[in-house]
């Protein structure tokens, strides 16, 4: 089937299904009128779209809920606003217009090297979806699946939407897919419908997330992107690991700098103390006194984490480090540009 070929020009297209997903949300499912395919979209991005309100023409941007395989648009819309009810008024049958797939908001399926963190506030799931559904296909097609955690939170249960869909694609991902499921205000007959009550929240993340090393991608409300933004950044998660999609005017302010905590000077080790790669299962020990890079470069592997049993640990003054974040009061990680690796730096303060 030939794929139309001109992106700017607006193209009609027709209503084949209409799913109530939940209380608020209604999907559209949309083939293209001329019979043409649809131009493939990228997981992640929003369909621009005009509609009739009478007279007047409404033309609004929409997040496409279906991955880039489907073979039609699928655009989830909360009903809020006018150009949302009119969406929520359509029937079968009916026709809009659209233009080519638009936006930044994406995810390469195939990345090996980080796993990706999904954090949704109500209607936010959309984009979110598309990508789990493109990373667990892509894992279907290649056998390589990019562990996924999705954190999604939702007012009440009568609002969530997408539970069975979200069921079968955590069913096929063969254990790498992780479904968090948030309520805002449970109600007593939704036991077993969530795992955490109240919001999502630094704390939440530190209690269902392993240790590892992530990329954030955020949306909802502003001020839900904003907080999320904010959160990470204070956990010293660099800014280039957060993507972030935002529903209203407002845009996320962002904070490139790296940010680094002060610690006090801190006496260096007498005696050698073990060092332990985690993935490799290699052990060493590093002479007393001697900086940690310098100590293990050779044993380093990319993509290993180093633990250092009984240290505590501080940044060292050169300029391998690009960020780092607290494990606990006796850790630091630090990012390090030398092959990719995520490495400890830092001076033993207790002699081990």
């Amino acid at each position: 089937m030939k794929i139309a070929a001109q992106p700017k020009t607006w193209r009609r297209f027709r209503v084949e299904r209409a799913i109530e997903e939940s209380s608020t949300i209604r999907s559209l499912h949309l083939t293209p009128v001329d019979g043409e395919a649809v131009i493939p979209h990228l997981a992640g991005q929003h369909l621009p779209i005009r509609i009739k309100d009478g007279k007047d023409t409404r033309r609004r941007n929409y997040t496409i809920s279906s991955a880039p395989s489907d073979d039609c648009y699928r655009l989830s819309v909360k009903r809020e606003g006018r150009a949302s009810t009119l969406l929520h008024a359509l029937q079968e049958g009916d026709e809009i217009e659209a233009l080519a797939p638009l936006g930044a908001f994406t995810i390469d399926a195939t990345e090996r090297s980080r796993p990706a963190v999904f954090l949704a506030a109500g209607i936010g799931i959309a984009p979110l979806l598309s990508m789990l559904r493109h990373v667990v296909q892509t894992g279907d097609r290649t056998r390589h699946r990019r562990p996924v955690w999705l954190v999604r939170s939702s007012r009440i249960s009568a609002e969530r939407a997408f539970d069975r869909e979200i069921g079968e694609l955590v069913a096929r991902s063969e254990g790498t897919v992780q479904d968090i499921r948030v309520l805002g205000t449970p109600d007593v007959g939704d036991e077993g419908l969530f795992d955490r009550a109240g919001r999502i929240d630094m704390t939440l993340l530190k209690a269902y997330l392993p240790f590892g090393d992530f990329v954030f991608y955020i949306c909802g409300s502003s001020a839900f992107m904003q907080s999320m933004y904010d959160g990470l950044r204070g956990l010293n998660i660099p800014d280039g690991r957060i993507h972030a999609e935002a529903f209203g005017p407002s845009g996320l302010k962002r904070d490139p700098g790296v940010r680094l905590s002060a610690l006090p000077p801190l006496p260096i080790a007498q005696a050698p103390t073990r060092v332990v790669f985690t993935r490799s299962g290699k052990e060493g020990a590093l002479e007393a006194g001697r900086r940690l890079l310098a100590g293990t470069r050779r044993a380093v592997r990319p993509q290993s984490t180093l633990w250092l049993p009984g240290w505590q640990l501080r940044r060292l003054p050169d300029n391998n480090c690009q960020g780092r974040r607290q494990l606990s009061s006796k850790a630091w990680l630090c990012r390090s540009r030398w092959r990719g690796a995520d490495l400890l730096f830092g001076s033993c303060t207790n002699g081990r």
